[in-house]
């Protein structure tokens, strides 16, 4: 679908395959497309790549991976610590790692999360922490009007 020469984006082979012009494109939207279409293209390589580590301030290299329904963190537990002595603690918009050294190690979430839902596994030296997201005021729930 593009021409990986020019590095434009091929419409008229996008309007092939859906049977015919695209409704929703405007024609000035379609132009800017064009000339900025490497965008895209460095869009999807970066989610396939993934997010990759994370160096927080304190020094913890953590790994950050956002489901739709979770924030799930992974962090590598170096061999010299003893699992045992690990405490695990997480508020709203953040974890605190107690254990790995005199000062605990502090990871700000990009989303609120329901922190008494997280469930932690330490496995091969990974400690992956998933928490719920919170969707508070994200979403409707439907209540059943009683009627008497």
């Amino acid at each position: 679908m593009s021409d990986r020469n020019s590095g434009s984006f091929d419409w008229k082979s996008l309007e092939k395959l859906f049977g015919g012009p695209l409704p929703f494109m405007a024609e000035a939207l379609k132009q800017r497309a064009q000339a900025e279409s490497s965008w895209v293209e460095n869009y999807v390589r970066q989610i396939l790549k993934g997010p990759g580590k994370i160096k927080s301030k304190n020094g913890l290299e953590h790994e950050l991976v956002e489901t739709q329904d979770d924030l799930i963190v992974k962090i590598k537990i170096p061999d010299h610590i003893n699992p045992r002595n690990l405490k695990l603690f997480v508020s709203h918009n953040s974890l605190k790692l107690n254990g790995l050294s005199a000062k605990s190690r502090v990871v700000r979430l990009p989303k609120n999360v329901i922190g008494e839902s997280a469930k932690a596994i330490l496995k091969k030296g990974v400690l992956q922490v998933r928490m719920p997201k919170d969707y508070e005021g994200d979403f409707f729930n439907e209540i059943r009007i009683r009627i008497r």
